[in-house]
């Protein structure tokens, strides 16, 4: 394969990457996409892998996030109520739910009150 001087110093780079113990990626000939490599094949397209954007770090709720609200799941038209909340999550009717499972499974709260427009106002289970 004959690489353009672009993608042979990108080669190059993911050589030098690779040397270093950081991640790379070659191309597929099957569809384009870039995929994770563990070595450099001579003669295929290779990049240094490009940093993602580090994800928001959590802070765990706890009981006072959630008194006196209401959950659903994201984009579903119903909501749960909460009958009771201790330090490992919260009992409502459709059993209990660990403040995790609320964060993390696309769980949405609403604070009796907070209203726009006449509307509820619905936010992720998150702080």
């Amino acid at each position: 394969m004959i690489l353009t001087p672009e993608e042979k110093a990108e080669w190059f780079d993911a050589c030098a990457a690779h040397l270093a113990g950081q991640p790379i990626e070659f191309r597929s000939s099957l569809n384009g996409a870039w995929i994770d490599a563990t070595n450099i094949e001579a003669g295929r397209p290779h990049r240094r892998k490009p940093a993602t954007a580090p994800s928001p770090t959590l802070i765990p709720l706890g009981p006072d996030d959630v008194l006196g609200c209401v959950l659903r799941l994201e984009g579903d038209s119903g909501f749960v109520a909460i009958h009771e909340a201790s330090y490992m999550g919260v009992q409502t009717v459709v059993g209990f739910l660990s403040y995790n499972a609320l964060q993390y499974n696309g769980w949405q709260i609403h604070r009796i009150g907070d209203v726009e427009d006449g509307k509820p106002v619905w936010t992720r289970c998150e702080k």
